[in-house]
């Protein structure tokens, strides 16, 4: 059953001011928006909604389109120790062309009968938005096969230099849901420490890390990990635009854990229905503010899809704004347990001290 907590245990709005102008996020026009909506839709999940007045990015390059903006946020923290929680990560081709299979984020969840879904890796992405082979920037793992590596230094053009990280590190979720975000091993198949594989995602950067922000470092050649090309560095031309991948305001995807890695964070900010979206500086800001320890920042733009099935009506939906559902490289399916209904004798004690409330008010 989907339970909206009480407004004493969401953040007050003054509060919430206070500390989203500390980390330099909130604009004039913050306080007009509602708190944020808090509800726990599956045990060991609890959601976050909330509409954020942002001012002009001060820490960015300038340019076009970088003046103050609206981000609109899903923020999910998952309990890694709830019972029923669960992931798997997109299959593999097996023997077909490429790495996976593209297909929508909402197809996945409805396909492996999860609760809720996020697209997860970048991705060869094709002009036809359909079901197609495609090969993965980064590491991928489903239920302990390892199906793409980790990306070395100098990436090709073809890779997105000026939005991928060479060796991004990936998230891993083992079978008892142990989550790590690790980089690569001996070689680039395996994960440093000899952890093994389960279920593993990775996508363009690290950007908290020990719980302060890492953004990628703008170069003009990639010779290893944590760096970015300049859009002065072919293929493009024109006007420089300094950090260009992370200074544009758009929809963002971010998977993250807390100091102690028993919470899973999945992050989204929506680029349509009066949503701008953020910069991936706004994004790390606005995670730290939220308690995120580690932080990898996923595909976005138009892949960013969150679903979720409606725990009231079983129906499945996409439940954060986009102007249109995309075939995804791959997406991060997760498994969630109902909310227990409260047992008869709760029940009944909650009555009784409504009667008692009752008799007193009458004695009054």
């Amino acid at each position: 059953m989907l339970k909206s907590l009480d407004r004493a245990s969401s953040v007050r709005p003054a509060a919430r001011c206070l500390r989203l102008a500390a980390t330099g996020l909130l604009g004039c026009a913050g306080a007009a928006f509602a708190a944020p909506t808090v509800t726990t839709p599956y045990l060991g999940v609890t959601r976050t909604t909330d509409t954020l007045s942002l001012a002009a990015p001060v820490d960015q390059t300038s340019g076009t389109g970088l003046g103050a903006h609206v981000a609109k946020v899903n923020l999910l923290r998952i309990d890694l120790t709830a019972p029923g929680i669960g992931f798997k990560v997109s299959p593999d081709n097996g023997p077909a062309a490429g790495e996976t299979r593209t297909q929508t984020t909402l197809g996945f969840m409805k396909q492996e009968k999860a609760q809720l879904a996020v697209n997860a890796h970048f991705f060869n992405l094709t002009n036809a938005n359909a079901a197609v082979n495609t090969t993965l920037t980064g590491f991928a793992a489903t239920n302990g096969t390892v199906y793409s590596s980790f990306e070395p230094a100098p990436l090709a053009n073809a890779l997105l230099p000026y939005a991928l990280t060479a060796n991004s590190p990936a998230l891993n979720i083992s079978a008892t849901n142990s989550a790590q975000i690790l980089g690569p091993g001996a070689t680039s198949a395996t994960f440093a420490g000899g952890v093994l594989p389960y279920n593993a995602v990775s996508g363009s950067a690290q950007i908290i890390t020990n719980g302060q922000k890492s953004l990628p470092q703008v170069v003009n050649a990639v010779t290893g990990p944590g760096q970015i090309l300049a859009k002065t560095v072919p293929p493009f031309s024109g006007a420089a635009l300094g950090n260009w991948y992370t200074d544009q305001i758009a929809a963002r995807t971010a998977l993250g854990l807390s100091a102690d890695s028993k919470t899973l964070f999945i992050f989204t900010v929506d680029a349509a229905n009066g949503s701008n979206g953020m910069t991936v500086s706004e994004e790390a800001n606005y995670l730290l503010s939220q308690g995120v320890y580690n932080l990898l920042n996923m595909d976005g733009g138009g892949s960013t899809t969150l679903t979720m099935v409606d725990p009231l009506t079983n129906v499945a939906g996409v439940i954060n704004g986009v102007s249109a559902q995309r075939f995804v490289g791959t997406s991060l399916a997760v498994f969630a347990s109902p909310v227990p209904e409260p047992s008869g004798w709760v029940l009944t004690l909650a009555g009784c001290a409504m009667l008692g409330l009752r008799w007193r008010a009458r004695r009054a």
